[in-house]
């Protein structure tokens, strides 16, 4: 897991172009298809920590001997995968090939990645920027569930309620 993230390519936007964080998001967010802002400058903003990010995975895959060398290639998820032409970006820094995906839960409470769809409630839904807290959610209901199967086990029987309030309870601050 890295430390960075799209929102730090709101906040470089925010002090390059001197403007409030909710105001740069907004400029992010709409990346390509506004021409409020220089879209030269706006670009190198974005592309500069895009490269960053990028740069920072390509240390990670060198040290564990995975550089260039991931089947799938890299699958691009959260608000930032959003970003117009972050594959193309990633394709060139990584050397692996790059897609945005999707994380949806499956019926056995696993993932798959799909494919974006035109249906506007599907899109909604399977917004990439969804998917790293819906991946969270389904990570710790496993775990959880999990450790509810053994309690269960250890204790003859139960309800589902006391893993889910623990599991909520793990969540707050």
């Amino acid at each position: 897991m890295f430390p960075i993230g799209s929102s730090h390519i709101t906040n470089d936007i925010a002090l390059g172009l001197q403007v409030p964080l909710d105001e740069a998001e907004r400029i992010k967010i709409n990346y390509g298809t506004e021409n409020t802002v220089s879209k030269k400058k706006l670009s190198d903003i974005i592309e500069a920590r895009l490269n960053d990010i990028f740069e920072m995975i390509e240390n990670h895959l060198k040290k564990i001997n995975r550089n260039q060398v991931l089947p799938a290639g890299a699958i691009l998820t959260g608000s930032g995968s959003n970003l117009f032409s972050v594959e193309e970006i990633a394709k060139a820094s990584l050397k692996l090939p790059a897609k945005t995906g999707i994380l949806m839960p499956s019926n056995n409470n696993s993932l798959i990645i799909t494919a974006p769809t035109t249906n506007l409630r599907d899109q909604i839904l399977n917004d990439p920027g969804w998917s790293v807290a819906l991946g969270l959610c389904v990570f710790g209901f496993n775990n959880n569930h999990y450790l509810y199967e053994s309690e269960k086990t250890a204790k003859g029987g139960g309800s589902i309620l006391p893993a889910i309030k623990k599991w909520l309870h793990n969540l707050l601050p």
